[in-house]
């Protein structure tokens, strides 16, 4: 049976992750990330907790949304090439500045937690 307490502050991150990944934080293109989403209150043998998480293996750009970093080609001679707004470009690398969607859900969560007395 898992804490009504624990259930509301999943609720409390679920709700935030999903504002922040339609259009606060991420535009949404395809949806597929938002339904890779998963926030749920447990209870075990070690106490009560919450789990969350995005990202699959159709989304794998999950995680650099969320932490931010650079995309370099597989050969380091190589390029990257894409077609962006201004057109086709080529290019050595692709550096991605980190948009979380998750922390500061989960931050609003502890921030909850911590007025329970």
């Amino acid at each position: 049976l898992v804490h009504p307490v624990m259930q509301r502050v999943a609720d409390i991150i679920r709700d935030e992750a999903t504002q922040n990944l339609s259009g606060e934080v991420l535009q949404t293109r395809s949806g597929d990330l938002l339904a890779t989403l998963r926030v749920e209150a447990t209870q075990g043998s070690d106490g009560a907790g919450i789990e969350a998480s995005a990202g699959d293996s159709v989304t794998p750009y999950a995680r650099i949304h969320e932490e931010g970093g650079t995309i370099r080609p597989i050969n380091p001679a190589g390029f990257l090439i894409f077609e962006g707004s201004r057109g086709w470009a080529s290019v050595k690398e692709v550096i991605i500045p980190a948009r979380p969607y998750l922390r500061p859900a989960i931050e609003v969560g502890a921030e909850e937690l911590s007025t329970v007395g």
